[in-house]
């Protein structure tokens, strides 16, 4: 399911492949940890929706076949920046990963609409792969997608940036995307 009111819409062209397989193999990671309860929700976030973390997937697209790079989006707290940093670490250890590129770049970044969807003491980031539209770039991210899915997301880093306690506390809970509007 999609967005209400933006059914129609698909991203960057190969998005929606791209981040379902990247969801599939995150779910994998977090399923190997019993303190984790996976809330996989690909497109239409239920308003409200109580988690410790949330990751919304995403893959980039650009008319300039050239662009390349991965970013993230977040509110501007320290939790949000802390998680996208570490991310952003795990992702630089890949062999090939495209460059970091500025985060919150956009307003639509600092301003995604799955932000005033959860309800979420701890983290909450976007994650922009890469540019789906660079066809060098696309065959890495998918060639990469488990790779990418394990980076900073494994047991512990995302309940682990938000400081909220709730890993060391109990099952917490994190959604994760597959689609944007």
């Amino acid at each position: 399911p999609r967005e209400p009111g933006f059914e129609g819409g698909t991203g960057t062209r190969y998005e929606q492949e791209f981040v379902t397989k990247v969801a599939e193999a995150l779910v994998k990671v977090f399923s190997q940890d019993e303190r984790f309860q996976l809330i996989v929700v690909p497109g239409d976030i239920p308003n409200g929706i109580k988690v410790d973390a949330a990751l919304f997937l995403h893959g980039d697209g650009s008319v300039n076949p050239q662009a390349s790079g991965y970013c993230f989006g977040y509110p501007n707290f320290a939790a949000n920046k802390e998680l996208a940093r570490l991310i952003g670490l795990e992702f630089d250890k890949i062999p090939g990963h495209p460059p970091h590129h500025r985060d919150n770049y956009t307003r639509d970044l600092a301003g995604y609409y799955g932000f005033s969807r959860v309800n979420t003491l701890g983290p909450e980031v976007l994650v922009e792969h890469g540019f789906l539209s660079n066809p060098g770039e696309k065959l890495w991210l998918f060639a990469n997608a488990g790779k990418l899915a394990a980076a900073g997301t494994g047991s512990g880093r995302v309940c682990g940036a938000g400081s909220t306690g709730a890993a060391s506390a109990g099952r917490s809970t994190a959604p994760v995307t597959g689609f944007g509007r």
